[in-house]
């Protein structure tokens, strides 16, 4: 939810109870068994860092891994840290394909 500048506090918090209330009702019950957080959090940055390979030694993608594996729960874990976020992360990824008639006792559906 979003509030506009200079509302009370007090009563926005409870406007987040009810709204949760709400839809608590429509959940799930594994999900509503499992809990609810709310966070309270703002657009504004606290800070910014930037990764850097000066000698190009590691590239986008080993860098924006390095922050997910490395930073991303140390940051989000500080008391009083709202959220942690990678603005242009890349992640590693794989494309296997699959050759069923490779495997043993198996036949391809499309022979040759």
């Amino acid at each position: 939810m979003t509030f506009d500048i200079g509302t009370d506090k007090n009563i926005d918090a409870i406007e987040v109870q009810n709204r949760v209330a709400i839809a608590q009702s429509q959940l799930p019950a594994d999900v509503i068994r499992n809990g609810i957080t709310v966070r309270k959090s703002t657009t504004d940055f606290l800070e910014v860092i930037a990764l850097t390979s000066p000698e190009l030694r590691y590239d986008a993608v080993f860098l924006s891994n390095y922050a997910l594996l490395n930073l991303y729960d140390a940051l989000g874990g500080c008391p009083a840290s709202g959220r942690f976020a990678s603005s242009g992360a890349r992640d590693y990824s794989m494309r296997i394909w699959l050759n069923p008639s490779a495997w043993p006792g198996r036949e391809s559906p499309h022979p040759t």
